[in-house]
């Protein structure tokens, strides 16, 4: 943790347990960690197993062992590439473009104000978690040819394989990543009043009939947060 990367969030999901099987590897040879490895720290390994294993065809139930051909057309990173949309497949979908859109509001709405400071902060914030997000989660900087740091042991086969063979890594990394998008996000809500000024509006225009129908991100918020849209 006190390397140049030290900054940055290197691995979503599952770091605390990387962190406890790196404390057990650095041990010197002989010592008792036993007493060390808890009830939780063996569900997680069954959990990282049993998912590599079923990905590949291969699960278990009370009739015993029970082997598939996996689908060709599956993808253990499918969900990941989905929320980050890195090669932008999917117009207006992505998180990283979405991030790239909202710098190109923040600086419009700078320029209006005449105010040269006044998203720096949150531009900063969005910038620094997009660039994690974008390093880190599904891929990690090996992909990248970084020098510093020892070899990847899936060199011949897959660089990125920390990612490509752990489907549970993959589903418990995107979960941590949707947490931090969605925190940032409410974030954003009480910084730029704006977009729920504008969800009051359009609730009031429904309730009271000037519209017949909720539009569209609008109707969508105030689904999502009906505790926000006080207006009757």
């Amino acid at each position: 943790m006190d390397g140049p990367w030290n900054i940055h969030r290197r691995l979503f999901g599952l770091g605390i347990f990387a962190g406890f099987v790196t404390s057990l590897a650095m041990q010197k040879p002989g010592t008792d960690i036993r007493s060390r490895i808890l009830p939780n720290h063996v569900f997680q390994l069954q959990c990282i197993l049993d998912a590599f294993t079923t990905s590949y065809g291969w699960s278990h139930n009370m009739l015993g062992h029970k082997l598939v051909i996996s689908p060709k057309a599956f993808h253990l990173r499918r969900d990941v590439d989905l929320f980050l949309d890195r090669e932008v497949l999917r117009t207006g979908h992505g998180w990283l473009e979405g991030v790239e859109v909202l710098g190109q509001l923040f600086e419009r709405d700078t320029q209006i104000h005449g105010d040269q400071h006044r998203h720096t902060h949150k531009y900063e914030l969005l910038h620094a978690m997009s660039k994690d997000f974008r390093d880190w989660l599904g891929e990690s900087m090996y992909m990248s040819g970084l020098q510093i740091l020892p070899p990847s042991r899936f060199t011949s086969s897959k660089p990125n394989g920390l990612w490509e063979y752990s489907p549970f890594l993959c589903g418990v990394g995107l979960k941590e990543a949707f947490e931090i998008a969605y925190t940032f996000g409410v974030w954003m809500f009480d910084q730029c009043q704006e977009p729920i000024l504008l969800a009051h509006l359009h609730n009031m225009l429904h309730k009271e009939g000037y519209i017949k129908q909720p539009i569209g991100l609008y109707g969508s918020l105030a689904q999502l947060f009906p505790s926000l849209v006080l207006l009757r």
